[in-house]
């Protein structure tokens, strides 16, 4: 039997990304010698997956990119808070650029839309936009899945259209249909002994399943869709599909 479609790594790479808000920048501490220098930092996304970040002359990571535009930044999923090493992420490498001048009045707008507390300084003189430009992307998804992307990989791959929905998605079912999911582990997923379960991924593909199988322990479940769910209500009623078929074989 084949297994299950599921995106591609750079592909679930670029979904973290998009629907990240904020990730750790790393830079070279100038007045350390090139030491490492972590801080936060609001993230937009351009179109061939490089990070755009709105970033003040005054901070001390500016002034380590002015010295040495080498960097990279760190960016985790959020899906499992609970869980933070079971949750994918991404570290992108490469050096950060200054955008050009004429592009600050688009990427401003971008920036209130997604941030909307940046409004306070979006008008500041000493905030410029930078990017950074993807050398290649290390991506992690929980445990034992790891992998380097090219610069070209990375480009290429684009998010996945449930990227937003994603989070709303996996904690509505965790908090009101356990019940469901475990069926589909004990019917679908062939393993009758499973006593609870949780949703910990889905992609217009099809979803993630951690059950809990009486004698076996946790174990990793992939229910792939009939055909592509591209929006939130489709994943629903493949959802709900998936569920009055596995009471009607139970």
């Amino acid at each position: 039997m084949d297994e299950p479609r599921t995106l591609t790594l750079a592909e679930l790479g670029r979904t973290i990304l998009q629907r990240s808000r904020f990730g750790t920048l790393s830079t070279l501490a100038a007045r350390h010698g090139g030491a490492p220098y972590g801080s936060i930092v609001e993230c937009l996304v351009d179109g061939d997956g490089g990070p755009v970040l709105f970033l003040s002359g005054l901070a001390a990571h500016t002034r380590n990119l002015l010295a040495d535009p080498r960097a990279s930044l760190l960016v985790t999923d959020r899906l499992r808070p609970d869980q933070p090493l079971a949750d994918g992420r991404v570290s992108l490498v490469g050096r950060v650029e200054a955008l050009p001048g004429a592009d600050r009045e688009a990427w401003a707008a971008r920036l209130v839309d997604v941030h909307p507390g940046s409004a306070r300084y979006v008008g500041f003189s000493d905030f410029n936009f930078y990017k950074l430009v993807v050398d290649e992307a290390r991506f992690i998804a929980g445990f034992g899945r790891m992998t380097w992307t090219s610069s070209d990989e990375w480009a290429a791959a684009a998010p996945d259209p449930l990227a937003e929905a994603a989070p709303d998605i996996v904690a509505h079912m965790n908090a009101d249909h356990r019940d469901a999911l475990a069926l589909y582990c004990q019917v679908q997923g062939e393993a009758p002994l499973t006593t609870g379960a949780i949703m910990t991924w889905v992609d217009r593909f099809g979803v993630d399943v951690l059950g809990e199988v009486e004698g076996e322990g946790e174990r990793a479940f992939r229910f792939a869709f009939e055909s592509e769910a591209r929006s939130a209500e489709l994943v629903r009623k493949h959802l709900v599909a998936m569920a009055r078929a596995a009471r009607q074989a139970g």
